[in-house]
């Protein structure tokens, strides 16, 4: 299943995954945003507001790959503009069709 934040986008990878690489671009814009405060602490609320666009971007990623590792390959799930779309994955729900016109 092809889990992405926004259509067309590119694949969510694991949990464990999102969180690696996470952690590895947070190291860098630490340093960044700790730079800018030494510099100039009056911008402390633009920095603070890039750290939260951070974190909010990351939580995105982590819940879509943790639903997309939950559903295997039952839905197909989609965050775009922290909204979650998650839908019965295409091919299961033609599956399902089938299986109950048979009946």
């Amino acid at each position: 299943m092809k889990v992405c934040l926004q259509k067309g986008g590119p694949e969510i990878g694991s949990p464990a995954t999102i969180m690696d690489e996470l952690r590895a671009a947070t190291e860098i814009y630490q340093e960044g945003w700790e730079q800018r405060l030494r510099q100039n602490p009056g911008a402390f609320r633009r920095v603070e507001r890039e750290i939260k666009r951070h974190f909010d971007r990351g939580a995105d990623q982590f819940t879509a790959a943790v639903l997309a590792r939950l559903a295997g390959c039952r839905v197909a799930v989609q965050i775009d503009g922290g909204r979650v779309r998650v839908r019965e994955n295409k091919k299961r729900q033609a599956s399902r069709q089938k299986g109950q016109r048979k009946k």
